[in-house]
């Protein structure tokens, strides 16, 4: 038998401070110093008569989502601004997105046409990127390397005599730093290029199918480097590059341009699955569903429909498999109400994967005591919820019978 791990956002929220969290990353992409900085930067490397972004407006767009959508987060915010930059590389009135689709999102600006968006996706990224590098060097928590050194734990106990593979959908090096000595292969060789087989027969694997702060793209492909702040450095450098060692790459979909490559996000992410080493991440998973009898889902939104196709086939596949979810819900739970409340992540989770009534009987009463004196219980057949947050999991894992 096998398991899959798929750690989301709320994986990384124990390791650092300011915590790495969606709301961080969409405050992150709407700070002016740092668009000031990173086109500077950007200019010292293209030149300065070279056509450039203009901060000013990039950043009067994304003020004026802002207030149209003030729930926005930044992977919706970035899905506007991809849609925006299609016009830069097809600029006819009715090329790829509609300007009425532009005016559904508040997205308008003076003379919006006139500036050069060609590098803004990229630079969105490459803002992340940094950032998420950043915190990295300078900002984990004191305890980070206890709560490493429990997650290097947590992921040994969980592969021990049997293959597993790891989906990170962070762009942190956490997971990284926890599996160092775990004999985990990335599928990237030596000179960072990724290699099919290795990674597809391998008994213990990564993957990241959202990218990450160590990738690069050029005209080979994605490259893997050694750590972040080298990825981030020949990325920028290649931002604007006019040879083949590029960072852009462009694939078409039916609303806009896909700019995702060393970083998928936004909410497009699908039309990444056609290029390596994404589709082989893709390919794995759907094949380790079907090996797998549980799934360790760590701090993630189930926002992404590729994978909770996935989950809920695994969940048809045999009525031993498990899913186990580990997240931070501080309140007390009452799973029918949490059935009912369309904003709840219980609700959420039973929504997408297919689970339309529950049983009233006395054991569902029981399960809820559990889950609010204990901190878990199996809310559903199959499914499991662990509610303290994945530092306390990890301090405890050994200690609970899930």
């Amino acid at each position: 038998m096998s398991s899959i791990l798929i750690l989301g956002a709320g994986a990384s929220i124990p390791f650092y401070n300011p915590r790495l969290s969606t709301e961080y990353l969409t405050t992150v992409i709407s700070d002016q110093d740092r668009w000031n900085n990173i086109v500077e930067r950007y200019t010292g490397i293209m030149g300065p008569d070279t056509d450039m972004v203009n901060t000013q407006t990039v950043l009067e767009v994304l003020n004026e989502i802002s207030i149209v959508h003030p729930n926005y987060h930044f992977e919706q915010i970035i899905e506007i601004y991809d849609k925006i930059c299609s016009f830069n590389f097809n600029p006819q009135p009715n090329s790829k997105i509609l300007h009425d689709i532009l005016l559904y999102y508040g997205a308008t600006s003076p003379n919006l046409g006139d500036h050069v968006w060609s590098c803004v996706p990229f630079l969105f990224r490459q803002i992340i990127t940094e950032e998420v590098a950043r915190l990295h060097l300078n900002h984990k928590v004191e305890t980070y390397n206890q709560l490493t050194e429990s997650q290097t734990n947590f992921v040994s106990s969980i592969s021990e005599d049997q293959s597993i593979n790891i989906f990170t959908l962070n762009y942190d090096e956490i997971i990284l730093d926890a599996i160092q000595n775990l004999n985990f292969t990335t599928g990237f060789d030596d000179n960072g290029r990724f290699n099919v087989n290795a990674f597809l027969l391998a008994k213990k694997t990564i993957s990241f199918p959202h990218g990450h702060s160590r990738l690069t793209f050029d005209s080979n492909g994605i490259l893997y480097h050694t750590n972040s702040q080298l990825a981030n450095e020949c990325r920028l450098d290649r931002i604007g590059a006019y040879d083949g060692q590029q960072t852009k790459y462009l694939t078409e979909n039916a609303y806009s341009y896909s700019f995702n490559t060393f970083i998928s996000t936004g909410q497009q992410k699908e039309p990444t699955f056609d290029v390596n080493p994404y589709s082989t991440y893709y390919q794995k998973f759907a094949s380790d569903c079907l090996k797998a009898n549980k799934i360790y889902v760590v701090g993630y939104s189930f926002s992404d429909p590729h994978f909770n196709r996935m989950l809920m086939n695994f969940l048809v596949i045999s009525p031993t498999n498990k899913i186990i979810i580990v997240d931070y819900l501080p309140d007390q739970i009452q799973i029918v109400n949490e059935f009912t409340n369309g904003r709840s992540l219980i609700y959420k989770i039973f929504n997408l994967l297919g689970i339309n009534s529950i049983a009233m009987d006395t054991n569902l009463q029981e399960r809820e005591q559990n889950l609010n004196e204990n901190g878990f219980a199996e809310i559903y057949t199959q499914i499991v919820l662990y509610k303290k947050g994945y530092d306390n999991f990890l301090n405890e894992f050994n200690e609970i019978d899930i």
